[in-house]
């Protein structure tokens, strides 16, 4: 049966991880919300490693004037279980293009806030989904961008995750009460570091033919400005955006300037 989002539009203009629905893919539960005018461009939104959909609230307010947003938990994040396969981008890519598919949606846009960019770059390689326009934001994309931050990967802690996104944690321990939260990190930090077929786009990324906006915090240590330029040169239909006064999180800390980039290149009406 097809997923079926345009019944209502929500009331409430934030994710909240309870007014949305479930689907199954494969042997994993995906959890999604919507928000905005079911008429209006699809927007999908795939969040960072550890995150949830809940880390676009500072935008998702603004955004639904224009755009219909589709805010999905990659699987074994937020309120989606995480399955039996090893979490890998190429496994979350799969997700999202059977979700799209599912969903009988035509044509998309897509944001990709650094993991949810990576899983963009590769559904944008594969062409088996419409779309419109990408936009990342600290998206990383060659081996060389996981071999500079491999010590931060494998010293990355569950202390340091809760302490760096303890909504995460409240989300976990209403769902999933009994997940053991250090397996399941090693699980994500393996995809991290995955530098197989299965992993990073790297030089395939010469293949996307979509119109891609790269946006890159001017102090996001984790994404070099040499790579991303290095990524714009690779991608014909390219536009590279350095945020200045920005880290890694450019919508929590430059929102409005990342607002009017945004809505410049989909050439949005601005309220």
């Amino acid at each position: 049966m097809p997923v079926v989002f345009w019944l209502q539009i929500p009331k409430t203009m934030q994710f909240d991880h309870t007014s949305g629905k479930i689907v199954s893919i494969d042997d994993a539960d995906l959890y999604y919300e919507t928000k905005g005018n079911p008429s209006n461009p699809i927007l999908l939104l795939l969040h960072g490693g550890g995150g949830t959909i809940e880390d676009f609230n500072p935008v998702v307010e603004y955004l639904s004037r224009y755009v219909y947003l589709i805010g999905l938990d990659s699987r074994g994040h937020g309120r989606s279980s995480a399955g039996s396969e090893p979490l890998t981008y190429e496994r979350l890519q799969h997700d999202v293009e059977i979700f799209i598919s599912q969903a009988r949606i035509g044509k998309v846009c897509i944001l990709g806030f650094s993991d949810g960019g990576i899983v963009g770059y590769r559904i944008a390689i594969e062409k088996k989904v419409k779309i419109e326009h990408l936009i990342t934001i600290g998206g990383t994309w060659s081996h060389e961008d996981v071999t500079s931050q491999k010590d931060l990967f494998e010293g990355f802690t569950v202390d340091r995750w809760k302490e760096l996104m303890p909504r995460t944690f409240e989300i976990y321990a209403d769902y999933f009460p009994d997940l053991d939260m250090e397996t399941h990190l090693e699980k994500i930090k393996k995809m991290w570091l995955d530098i197989s077929d299965s992993g990073y786009p790297d030089n395939k990324v010469g293949q996307i033919k979509c119109q891609t906006l790269v946006v890159r915090g001017d102090q996001d240590h984790m994404f070099s400005r040499q790579s991303a330029v290095r990524l714009c040169e690779s991608i014909n239909d390219s536009i590279f955006y350095n945020m200045p006064f920005a880290g890694h999180g450019v919508i929590q800390e430059q929102k409005q300037a990342f607002l009017d980039v945004f809505c410049t290149f989909l050439r949005l009406r601005k309220k």
